[in-house]
């Protein structure tokens, strides 16, 4: 509704653990556009290093499993076909997205998940954390490239306040844009695609 509440950490307690979700829009920060919330407009959530940072202690003070979102900026490198194109599954170089998600976890998140990404970008473990730096798409309008019709569904397992296992559940979206899970062999292929971006 504004400021106040979009800055807000969403606290759940799920069989015994503690999860802190939290979500920051840093494109729309780092450009300052009406997409923000205000002192009394509805909007996402800013960004800022000192906001993120208390963010994590104060959720960790609670003994919290600490989930970072973010809103980043979009790979528009899409080619003319439909084609695979290997560019966009890596992190963006600029702004430089593999410093900003990996400070999340230097400050004490366990997981970092990228909310922007119109199509899958790869992950990686990073110290005692997890990245992923975009999930791809689930719902959206964009059938013209495989990268665009690829996405990811996030299984976490958390037992007593710790993360113990991520699954990936690879889906694609057919051109009649209703997603489903993927057969082995699309699975196969953004799973392959995902761990050769990881060369970064």
């Amino acid at each position: 509704m504004n400021k106040e509440d979009a800055s807000k950490v969403l606290y759940k307690e799920e069989k015994g653990s503690l999860i802190a979700f939290m979500g920051y829009n840093y494109y729309d920060t780092m450009l300052n556009t009406g997409a923000l919330a205000g002192n009394t407009t509805a909007g996402a959530n800013s960004y800022s290093v000192t906001k993120l940072t208390n963010d994590i202690q104060q959720a960790k003070e609670k003994g919290a499993v600490v989930i970072v979102t973010f809103q980043f900026q979009e790979c528009y490198s899409y080619p003319s076909s439909d084609v695979v194109y290997p560019i966009c599954y890596k992190p963006l170089k600029s702004p430089d997205q593999v410093k900003v998600f990996r400070q999340a976890i230097d400050l004490g998140a366990d997981i970092v998940i990228g909310t922007q990404a119109h199509q899958p970008q790869t992950y990686e473990l990073y110290k005692e954390g997890v990245i992923f730096y975009g999930l791809g798409n689930l719902y959206f309008d964009q059938k013209n490239w495989i990268g665009t019709r690829q996405g990811m569904i996030l299984s976490l397992y958390i037992k007593e306040g710790d993360l113990m296992s991520v699954q990936i559940t690879p889906t694609i979206m057919d051109v009649d844009l209703i997603p489903k899970i993927a057969g082995k062999t699309d699975s196969n292929l953004l799973l392959n695609l995902l761990k050769s971006a990881r060369s970064f």
